[in-house]
């Protein structure tokens, strides 16, 4: 694909001012051109002029667009965004956590006597699957990011629905914990799940919304009740202990009520411990970020892509 530059117009209805002197093969027949004017918003050109008298394909002297259309990318248009905040939301610290905040989980003992959720909190990246489309935390607009490139093969393509939002870690681009070898389709991996209402789902539907669609779930440490936060501290001081279940060091633990509740009680409902210095590295991931140990497939003859870091075993 090749692009071109062009210049919006001023008065939005009439799409572009100009299109540049470049040329083309007239043979190639799929010629786009568009602009980002805002919100992810583009100016899509169509029904452009078939080639020029001479034979070649000029843009902008012989080349003509005839009409324009407005486009937003899928799952961002007006009528599909919700009235709600899809951003995941800050998660409290919970008060003993080894690695400090000032956004401490106000009530630990809310959680006694209920039912609740423990699972492992991963070392990668927030990432929301909507429509068909991988996004960073910030939701603004589908991520292109190579280290999701293993989420938008493998998983997000399933997801057709307008009103679902399934969130996960993404553990495809190493942070600061490297893990163990894993499968191409076992780095990302789903922890909340949100439907057109906006409200947080039970964690048996996380499961089986994921089981359906053969997507991992965060690892599982507990399900059941605690009988007073000391046996809490007890819990996640152990699981603090313990190596990863996918290999390597634990980055912590999240706790959660396990049924439903709406947007507003999350930092009531949710919160987490994470081990000490897990925020503290030299530079961010992303300036020199690396692939995680992708483990190959079980009889696999064929060589491993370019770049990609394989476990020999």
């Amino acid at each position: 694909m090749r692009r071109v530059t062009v210049t919006p117009s001023r008065d939005a209805r009439r799409g572009f001012e100009d299109l540049p002197d470049n040329a083309f093969d007239r043979l190639d027949r799929k010629f786009l051109a568009v602009a980002v004017v805002a919100e992810a918003c583009v100016l899509n050109a169509i029904g452009w002029a078939e080639r020029g008298a001479d034979g070649r394909t000029e843009v902008g002297s012989t080349l003509s667009a005839t009409r324009f259309e407005t486009m937003m990318p899928q799952a961002m248009t007006a009528e599909s965004r919700p009235s709600w905040n899809v951003k995941y939301p800050s998660t409290p610290y919970w008060p003993w956590s080894p690695a400090p905040s000032r956004d401490m989980h106000a009530d630990p003992g809310r959680f006694v006597g209920e039912d609740m959720v423990v699972t492992e909190k991963l070392d990668g990246g927030n990432t929301l699957l909507h429509a068909g489309k991988v996004y960073a935390r910030s939701v603004s607009v589908p991520s292109d990011a190579k280290w999701m490139a293993m989420a938008k093969k493998h998983h997000a393509w399933k997801l057709t629905e307008a009103d679902v939002w399934l969130y996960g870690e993404d553990i495809y681009g190493v942070h600061s914990i490297e893990y163990g070898a894993v499968a191409e389709e076992k780095t990302f991996y789903a922890f909340a799940l949100r439907r057109g209402d906006g409200a947080f789902a039970s964690f048996a539907e996380v499961e089986a919304y994921a089981g359906q669609q053969e997507i991992p779930v965060v690892p599982v440490l507990f399900k059941g009740r605690f009988g007073s936060v000391a046996d809490m501290r007890r819990f996640i001081e152990r699981a603090h202990g313990e190596p990863s279940a996918l290999g390597g060091e634990r980055e912590g633990v999240v706790l959660r009520l396990a049924r439903g509740f709406p947007a507003a009680e999350f930092p009531d409902n949710v919160c987490k411990s994470v081990r000490a210095g897990h925020v503290q590295t030299d530079e961010h991931w992303t300036r020199n970020w690396r692939p995680c140990r992708i483990a190959r497939p079980t009889g696999s003859s064929r060589p491993p892509r370019a770049g990609a870091l394989t476990d020999p075993s």
